[in-house]
């Protein structure tokens, strides 16, 4: 699945999933935003690196003034200019290695080198570690969390709309919601295996939502079972961690699907005419008192598998429901699908023992023999159960408290709030939804959060949205050869069948949930969008985190703004190291002389103590050790230093000359 990229929103905002706000700022750019800023972070780590070396070897040559004020060996006085020269911390390295080098014959070189250059060699690897460092804030990697923005939030509803809907908006609005759950169906194949490592598997934030299996259930409807049923618990599904909906602690919800399907017993329920029509009575809808109706005659002229479903919501009246089943599948403890798979004139290689897709009535073959199905159609009756975790949090002196509990009642688990003692129980998903938000004391943004959720759900987390005529949804029609043929099935296809429609339904939640938040991909649709009402459900529009693949980049706060903060402050300190030690040396003689010491051994305070040393007259040189940068009076003329056994006796005192001393033209 993909999605568009003016639909990514691109700015500060905080990844819920790491559980902590500060650790969770997040600032989400586009791809060519990131590489400025990559560029950038890069010259600015190297600068305060070269910065903070500075303030280093500093605090090292103030560290060893008292060993210079007196006669000390040459190495060490050398070592303290090097540490003055403004080098880099691999260049003081090798400056300093190849000093050493020098000296290493001679008594205490290495004594006196080894602290410096090893401080200096883990300054340059720290220089290295940082611009790594630095690049690690930026995170451009294949998948990324994002947030989704779209002033199309909302869900399509074909009621109410002004004017009259055509019949193309209707066959798009039907389009829409089959693929849909085609797109579910493909994701849920592909990726509901821990061993799938396809790229469309890492697009939401959780590739599954978990279940655990029951696989000895009781019966979900009184003595009507063929068997033991299957029971899908999926456990208390959390809307940030799992669905992806971004909110703090205190406004995340949780809610629990418990999905149980068992065969049913054909028998004493179904109906064979003389013309052979079959009629199923589980109860009666609308138009007959039968469940469904097959006609034998189109059986056997169909070679493919056909599927049906009925669907009661236990939170509508019964005139407002389509099915009205029978007092044994009527559980009132959640919403009941009956299904109806027939095999029709599919020919089997071998028999099958399972109970919906039975087939044990050989038929002789061209050059082959195979099985036809035993029944019409095989009965499988589900029933859906939801419930709801509304965590309340307290503030109180700064302070969260969580008060939450689990209680088992009747084997049925029920999540409560202690401090209400009110308890969302297992039940039909409008029931339980409505529950769950009129008797428990929720914040605005729960409440906002469980009715988008709740809309989401009722319209496609049920079973029949993947039966009711969708045969291409059954796992048993992918072993298939040229339709017809139908290659051996285990005796539990009928449970292989029920995990993977729960899968569907499950892919499914996180593909509605994700096409309310940013409408859907038919533009025609788009004016049919109904948008939330309150400012919380428009406020959860803009929660929704996926993960992309290109385009995008996060780049973490806490690392941008420690790097940044943290390299300013050096920066300004090494540029008015200076002045701040000036002012601070003011009230300590000694730490005067040590500042005295370190501007002295500038560079430029060497040459000028050479040329002060060489000459006694000359230019008057403007500086004290107070200047770290000396001048000369007059903008005086200075030869070039010269070694004296260079040059004779009566030139040296020629090497030194000021302008003030000749004319313009060089005359004296």
């Amino acid at each position: 699945m993909s999605i568009a990229q003016g639909d990514v929103y691109t700015g500060m905002w905080t990844d819920w999933s790491k559980n902590n706000q500060v650790l969770g700022s997040t600032i989400t750019l586009t791809s060519s935003d990131s590489r400025l800023l990559a560029a950038f972070l890069a010259l600015f780590v190297s600068l305060s690196v070269s910065y903070l070396w500075l303030l280093v070897v500093y605090s090292i040559h103030r560290a060893r003034y008292k060993i210079t004020t007196g006669k000390c060996r040459a190495i060490v006085r050398q070592q303290q200019v090097l540490l003055k020269a403004g080098l880099t911390p691999a260049s003081t390295t090798i400056r300093l290695v190849r000093l050493y080098w020098a000296y290493r014959f001679t008594p205490f070189a290495w004594k006196q080198s080894w602290l410096w250059i090893s401080i200096s060699a883990v300054s340059a690897a720290s220089s290295v570690a940082a611009g790594l460092f630095s690049s690690k804030i930026i995170d451009s990697s294949l998948y990324i969390n994002a947030l989704t923005q779209s002033s199309n939030c909302g869900y399509v509803s074909l009621l109410g709309v002004s004017g009259r809907v055509n019949d193309s908006t209707i066959m798009a609005f039907n389009q829409q919601r089959a693929t849909l759950v085609d797109s579910a169906a493909t994701y849920a194949r592909d990726c509901y295996n821990s061993t799938s490592d396809k790229s469309q598997c890492n697009f939401f934030p959780s590739t599954t939502i978990p279940w655990e299996t029951n696989w000895e259930a009781e019966c979900p409807f009184e003595n009507i079972c063929l068997g033991p049923a299957v029971r899908l618990d999926t456990g208390l599904l959390n809307s940030n961690s799992l669905f992806g909906i971004n909110s703090p602690v205190e406004d995340q919800i949780e809610i629990r699907k418990i999905t149980t399907c068992a065969p049913i017993i054909q028998k004493g329920f179904t109906e064979v005419r003389s013309d052979g029509i079959v009629q199923y009575f589980y109860g009666s809808s609308p138009s007959s008192n039968a469940t469904k109706t097959l006609d034998t005659l189109t059986s056997n002229l169909t070679y493919a598998y056909t599927m049906s479903s009925s669907f009661y919501d236990s939170g509508l009246p019964p005139e407002r429901n389509l099915w009205s089943p029978i007092s044994k599948m009527n559980n009132t403890e959640g919403d009941g699908t009956v299904i109806f798979i027939s095999s029709n004139n599919v020919r089997f290689t071998e028999s099958c023992d399972d109970p919906i897709f039975s087939a044990h009535v050989p038929q002789d073959g061209e050059g082959f023999d195979w099985y036809e199905a035993d029944n019409l159609a095989g009965v499988l009756g589900c029933l859906e159960q939801v419930s709801g975790c509304f965590s309340i949090i307290y503030l109180s002196r700064r302070l969260l408290f969580r008060h939450a509990n689990v209680q088992i009642t009747n084997a049925k688990y029920q999540v409560c709030n202690t401090p209400s003692n009110t308890c969302s129980a297992i039940g039909g998903l409008r029931n339980k939804f409505h529950e769950a938000t009129g008797k428990m004391l929720l914040t605005p943004m729960q409440a906002g959060t469980a009715n988008v959720t709740a809309n989401v759900l009722g319209q496609f987390s049920r079973i029949p949205i993947v039966t009711n005529g969708n045969a291409r949804h059954l796992v048993a029609s992918q072993s298939q050869v040229v339709d017809e043929i139908q290659l051996p099935l285990p005796s539990n296809q009928w449970q292989i069948e029920v995990q993977f429609w729960h899968a569907t339904v499950m892919s499914l939640i996180q593909h509605s949930l994700l096409e309310f938040m940013i409408g859907p991909n038919n533009a025609a649709l788009q004016k049919y969008i109904k948008a939330p009402i309150t400012s919380e459900e428009r406020a959860v529009c803009k929660r929704q985190r996926v993960r992309i693949s290109q385009g995008f980049a996060n780049v973490s706060s806490l690392g941008l703004f420690f790097t940044i903060g943290l390299g300013t402050v050096v920066i300004i300190l090494a540029l008015f190291l200076d002045n701040i030690m000036g002012c601070i040396t003011r009230f300590s003689k000694g730490d005067e002389q040590k500042h005295r010491a370190w501007i002295r051994d500038d560079v430029l305070h060497l040459q000028r103590l050479a040329y002060t040393q060489e000459k006694a007259f000359g230019p008057r040189w403007i500086a004290t050790d107070d200047n770290d940068i000396p001048s000369v009076e007059d903008n005086s003329f200075l030869d070039p230093i010269v070694d004296p056994q260079e040059v004779k006796p009566d030139k040296i005192e020629n090497r030194l000359s000021v302008d003030s001393l000749m004319d313009v033209d060089g005359t004296p």
